[in-house]
């Protein structure tokens, strides 16, 4: 899916828009640095709350879809990714 991956404060921290939509998915807290793709890790230690990075992400659901809530998803791959400021 196409979208952008970007820091908030609140619960589910690390969300991820999908482009055209209103759905946010949320990266589950607790997932380890092993689990996450390398532009992410690239991400969070620039200025995460300042900027988003845009891309192709392919993510698993880790939560059944419920309409108005936002879903737990685990980032497998991300591709053709920038850092762009909010």
């Amino acid at each position: 899916m196409r979208g952008a991956f970007y820091v908030a404060n609140g619960s589910g921290i690390n969300r991820l828009w999908v482009r055209g939509t209103r759905h946010v998915l949320n990266l589950h807290d607790n997932d380890s640095d092993a689990e996450v793709p390398r532009a992410i890790k690239q991400f969070w230690k620039g200025r995460p709350f300042e900027s988003r990075l845009w891309g192709d992400f392919y993510v698993c659901a880790r939560a059944r879809y419920i309409p108005g809530h936002m879903q737990r998803v685990r980032i497998l791959r991300t591709r053709r990714t920038m850092i762009a400021r909010r």
